[in-house]
């Protein structure tokens, strides 16, 4: 699913650039390559590509998100909420922006680097795997969505690729990223219409089309601590259709083959987390104080055949990203590294 409006670019007055207004004190109207030396691309967009820079005078690395702005022209407006988002933003848990800088055809957004790894990459890689472990990792996670609804903020795209670790280390802090589809609700009894977000991963009032706030968050938050403890997914379908169906009616069970050893305080959160009807959801505030986090899980170990589905789930999930890459691969790819030098 995503967000198709498109609306024409804000003016400003005086015909200056909204976006100074946007981001007043980390906003640079220069050339990006007089401050930092840009390396190699770390991922593409369909209208941006993100690269390794390195800061000239202090050497430390950052990524640098490098928007080509006349195939941005259509998302100019969620580009700018993006860019006011990451303004606001100041958490461990969070993605954080360091500055921005603006030529005649780019925009360049630089921020922290991490070098972890996708969330599940990362799970996988690890020689045990313990419900204390997807414990933490829920945590993390819950923190960054609590601090962000904390300001308003909605993600609407909660999923594994949006979820980075900051580093390799077993100690590394899991962070939120991407706030592409993201909204700020200035009004918070305004709910949020436009549907968006990644089907697996949507809440049931998205689909009935009735209106949405934060809650839809809670509900990403749902199906992914759902899979690091089981190794599956709560809702699978061959299709999008009986996939929706399943959302909707909120039918999804915790399978004796699947969830044996798992913690009944971790299944509680879960169904919290899953509850069809938003205003009944837990919030992420609540949720950080559900007794799972407290419950004493010294001992307890996840099947290892948990690990085993979560690892083809896992190449399941790149299989099916690669097909999505490859469909868009002829927008992305004209964007190539001589269109994006400063």
């Amino acid at each position: 699913m995503a967000d198709n409006r498109s609306s024409s670019p804000k003016k400003s007055r005086g015909g200056k650039n909204p976006l100074s207004n946007v981001i007043q004190g980390f906003y640079h109207k220069d050339e990006i390559n007089k401050h930092y030396e840009i390396k190699e691309v770390l991922g593409r967009g369909a209208f941006s590509v993100v690269k390794r820079a390195v800061h000239k005078k202090t050497g430390e690395e950052y990524a640098v998100k490098i928007v080509l702005k006349k195939k941005a022209a259509e998302k100019k407006d969620m580009i700018e909420t993006e860019i006011a988002i990451f303004k606001q933003v100041d958490h461990k848990n969070v993605i954080k922006l360091h500055e921005l800088y603006e030529s005649k055809e780019r925009l360049f957004l630089v921020t922290e680097l991490v070098t972890g790894g996708e969330l599940f990459d990362q799970i996988l890689e690890k020689g045990s795997y313990t419900e204390k472990e997807a414990r933490k990792v829920a945590r993390d996670m819950l923190r960054g969505i609590s601090y962000l609804h904390s300001l308003g903020i909605v993600h609407r795209d909660l999923k594994p690729e949006n979820l980075l670790f900051s580093d390799k280390s077993p100690k590394a802090t899991l962070k939120v990223t991407d706030f592409g589809l993201s909204k700020i609700m200035v009004n918070q009894s305004t709910l949020l219409q436009t549907q968006c977000g990644t089907p697996a991963y949507v809440a049931p009032e998205v689909l009935f089309g009735e209106g949405y706030g934060p809650e839809v968050d809670l509900w990403g938050c749902g199906v992914i601590i759902f899979i690091i403890l089981s190794g599956t997914t709560p809702f699978h379908a061959d299709n999008n259709a009986e996939l929706f169906e399943q959302i909707m009616n909120g039918d999804y069970c915790f399978h004796p083959s699947t969830w044996e050893g798992v913690s009944d305080q971790a299944k509680a959160l879960v169904r919290k987390c899953l509850t069809v009807d938003p205003k009944e959801r837990i919030t992420a505030a609540d949720a950080l104080r559900d007794p799972w986090f407290s419950e004493d899980l010294r001992g307890r170990m996840t099947r290892l055949d948990t690990k085993n589905r979560l690892t083809q789930w896992n190449l399941k999930r790149k299989e099916d990203n690669e097909k999505e890459r490859q469909a868009n691969r002829q927008i992305s790819m004209e964007l190539n590294d001589e269109a994006l030098e400063s």
